[in-house]
């Protein structure tokens, strides 16, 4: 669903039907796949989800993390800033999103 969610077609309705349901349950909701600045900003306007893909970051060595850290926010940022978003979605909603997949992928690794 991820990959068509910029589509225009049935995939973002779908997406956010299933992404309210799970907020309706309680549940935490990650959209995992995000490779393309079109679709983070389809996932962007909705509030509370994660989302983590090979935009984000490619899969990193052990090693390789700490560098990833200390200039994360600035990619980030970046990542947010290039994002095709509409209007009503604020850079601190935007930021906060990211961040929060940023904490993830750091926690994950």
């Amino acid at each position: 669903l991820i990959a068509s969610i910029d589509s225009g077609q049935r995939s973002p309705a779908i997406v956010r039907s299933i992404i309210g349901l799970c907020h309706s349950l309680g549940l935490q909701v990650t959209a995992e796949g995000v490779e393309r600045d079109s679709q983070l900003g389809v996932l962007l306007t909705d509030r509370g989800v994660q989302v983590q893909g090979f935009l984000i970051a490619r899969p990193l060595a052990a090693s390789a993390i700490p560098t990833f850290l200390i200039h994360a926010r600035a990619h980030l940022e970046g990542l947010v800033r290039a994002a095709p978003l509409p209007q009503e979605v604020d850079t601190s909603s935007r930021l906060r999103v990211l961040r929060v997949a940023g904490k993830r992928k750091a926690r994950d690794s």
